[in-house]
């Protein structure tokens, strides 16, 4: 692995540009939040990347992976926050309210196949004689 792509983590934020391979051309550059970096060696300054590809929200749209130049076009963005040593306390997370049900039940339609057991067994029918 690279020596600096070995410094990238989970959660980090990463500009990736022309200059990291020809694909990532003009508006064709990625923003991507790295999940892991493959250790296994390849070229020096290149390394196997996966990571979501983040919008200009920052929302993820697509898992990719990519084969980088990393000394060039590679620009980081943010890196994860630290986690706290074990021993202390963690934040504590916001607690997100549960959804209500819907005040208004959704109405029964009868008919074949929705509770009516009567419906399509025939016992309406009459024989008919020979």
């Amino acid at each position: 692995m690279d020596p600096i792509a070995a410094t990238w983590t989970a959660g980090t934020v990463l500009r990736i540009g022309r200059a990291a391979g020809v694909q990532y051309s003009d508006d064709r550059a990625l923003t991507i939040r790295v999940v892991a970096v493959d250790p296994r060696p390849t070229y020096q300054g290149s390394a196997w990347v996966t990571g979501y590809v983040l919008n200009r929200r920052g929302d993820a749209t697509a898992k990719r992976e990519l084969y980088i130049d990393v000394t060039a076009g590679v620009e980081v963005l943010s890196t994860p926050a630290a986690r706290p040593a074990s021993g202390q306390p963690r934040p504590q997370a916001t607690r997100v309210p549960p959804r209500r049900a819907p005040t208004n039940p959704p109405h029964h339609r009868g008919g074949p196949g929705r509770g009516d057991r009567s419906a399509g067994r025939g016992l309406d029918q009459t024989t008919k004689e020979a």
